[in-house]
């Protein structure tokens, strides 16, 4: 199946999305046709400069946008029937360590996941950029692990914030060290709400954590000021572009070069750019949005490539698989 951009496609998309959400949902009820499965669907791009405006940033003659899509979890036997007949989106299986999540705890975590991104894109865009600006400031500390996903009958629950492993809190220079390395019968010390508590690492799940961190920043202290408008966005995904275009905003150089960027990835503290879920959709959201470049993470791009070569007129978009934060830069001064 080729993807050929034409003018009526946006009202397409929202149609058959309606159609997955309204129709199939309340049929599907009557049924109780719930799976353990997921719809994945082409979504639409955010500019950067909608969620995070910096005070007095260099202006970009182009524009950075993140990318999402639309994910019903739990999809209905309807919804994934639509999706495959349609062959619109993809169906895909929700590890059976994860099945016992609830639709509502899946979007507490992406909301947990978009926190950090949030934070950690501000982290790597600001200390780059303080390499070519010395008037940037950022003050910036760990403030807790935050538990996502959670293994059934296991003693977590999402959300649960970690802030100390025996005793040694999150704050202590060997937290990480001892955190890594940690073993059964260590103790680790959780907020969960507004309580405190101690859970025993066992056999079963001194390993199995998944969590997210949280960074605590000074934003009275920070320089240049920062703004954050709300969002209904959730997921870890936009942290690379948005940590490309805070360091863009930062610096005198123009990196956009007139251009609509585009791509999507984790960012970690330390610059790197991990794979998503949803790549293919992501090529045929950005293409249709008539964007010049996608940066894709170099885990994704063989999955990401198949869906590009499926597009007629593909040459229009450029495709750079990425694995950390300086090869985008160098990509952008030389294009």
């Amino acid at each position: 199946m080729n993807y050929v951009m034409s003018k009526g496609k946006k009202i397409v998309d929202t149609l058959i999305i309606f159609t997955i959400l309204f129709i199939s949902l309340p049929l599907s009820a009557l049924g109780l046709w719930f799976t353990d499965n997921r719809v994945i669907l082409p979504g639409d791009t955010t500019g950067v400069s909608e969620v995070i405006e910096i005070e007095g940033a260099s202006k970009s003659a182009g524009s950075f946008s993140t990318i999402y899509v639309t994910v019903f979890e739990h999809s209905t036997k309807l919804q994934n029937l639509i999706i495959e007949g349609l062959k619109y989106g993809e169906v895909e299986e929700i590890s059976s360590r994860f099945s016992h999540i609830s639709n509502s705890e899946f979007s507490k975590i992406g909301k947990i996941q978009y926190e950090s991104s949030q934070s950690l894109s501000i982290i790597v865009g600001y200390l780059n950029a303080k390499y070519e600006n010395e008037a940037v400031l950022l003050d910036y500390s760990l403030d807790s692990l935050a538990i996502t996903y959670y293994l059934e009958d296991g003693p977590f629950k999402t959300d649960d914030r970690i802030i100390g492993i025996n005793d040694t809190s999150i704050n202590d220079p060997n937290f990480k060290n001892k955190f890594n390395n940690r073993k059964p019968k260590d103790i680790l010390k959780v907020r969960r709400n507004d309580s405190l508590m101690e859970i025993i690492l066992d056999d079963n799940n001194f390993r199995r954590i998944y969590f997210e961190p949280i960074y605590k920043i000074d934003y009275e202290k920070m320089l240049p000021k920062l703004k954050i408008f709300n969002t209904n966005l959730g997921g870890p995904s936009g942290g690379f572009m948005r940590a490309l275009a805070i360091y863009d905003a930062l610096t005198e150089y123009d990196y956009s070069k007139g251009l609509a960027i585009t791509g999507t990835g984790t960012i970690s503290i330390n610059g790197m750019v991990g794979p998503i879920g949803g790549i293919k959709e992501k090529i045929i959201t950005a293409f249709k949005d008539n964007k010049d470049i996608f940066f894709c993470p170099i885990d994704n791009y063989n999955e990401a490539l198949e869906s590009y070569n499926r597009i007629n007129g593909k040459e229009r978009m450029k495709l750079y698989p990425i694995s950390e934060f300086k090869e985008a830069l160098e990509v952008l001064r030389n294009v």
